[in-house]
């Protein structure tokens, strides 16, 4: 049986960039043009931010290369938001997350992971189309910003960014060995049966989530809504 339509909130106008405060937190959310090229500095630096993190230590060395340069290239980041928290509005990035909007929904990792066929499926059941999901992605917090509750702002500005755009719903992929997946779940998120498997790129079993607009925020409503109320204030300026 299919699930009962979902109603979006009612969305803002597409924007290209907005500040938030959260928590302390300086909130910086850019959309990347989709023609943008790969020598843009901006997209440079998000990439190296992000890289570094994910490197691990090396943990994962595919994410440096020979020159000792961290290494993130992926052509989601093209027309998508990148949210990145600031201690001060001057301070570097503590912390970093991807919202990929459907223009590249073809490009989902989701997708990837479920198929097309599948994919289509699941949005059928929710009665949404691939002109009104987004996924978050590549969700990172800096060694020196850990503890202080930054994985949780980022999870609940990206959540929050696609509601006010008129998201139906979310989906993404969630790490199973760190308990990635019970975090998602803290907001709402739903395992998507059947889709766990080992992935070697980052040596972690993985599955797919989703999060669908008007299903409860969990434990995170308070914080999602607060920073919902936030961006449509600031992309109605």
């Amino acid at each position: 049986m299919s699930a009962p339509a979902r109603t979006p909130a009612p969305a803002v106008a597409p924007f290209r960039n907005a500040v938030v405060e959260q928590q302390g937190w300086h909130l910086r959310i850019r959309q990347l043009p989709l023609a943008a090229c790969n020598t843009t500095r901006l997209l440079q630096e998000l990439r190296a931010f992000r890289a570094e993190v994910l490197y691990a230590g090396g943990r994962r060395p595919e994410f440096r290369n020979r020159a000792g340069e961290y290494v993130d290239a992926q052509l989601l980041d093209f027309g998508a938001y990148h949210i990145t928290a600031h201690a001060t509005a001057t301070a570097p990035p503590g912390g970093y997350v991807r919202l990929v909007p459907p223009a590249l929904t073809s490009q989902f990792q989701t997708r990837a992971l479920l198929g097309p066929e599948r994919f289509r499926a699941l949005l059928d059941a929710h009665q949404a189309s691939e002109d009104d999901v987004y996924e978050p992605s590549r969700l990172v917090v800096a060694e020196h910003a850990r503890g202080l509750g930054l994985g949780a702002v980022l999870n609940a500005a990206a959540l929050a960014a696609a509601q006010a755009l008129g998201a139906a719903g979310v989906v993404a992929i969630c790490g199973m060995d760190d308990g990635q997946h019970r975090f998602h779940e803290r907001f709402g998120y739903r395992l998507l049966p059947g889709t766990e498997h080992y992935d070697t790129h980052y040596e972690d079993h993985v599955s797919a989530m989703a999060h669908w607009t008007g299903d409860p925020n969990g434990e995170y409503h308070d914080l999602v809504h607060q920073i919902h109320r936030s961006i449509t204030a600031k992309a109605a300026c």
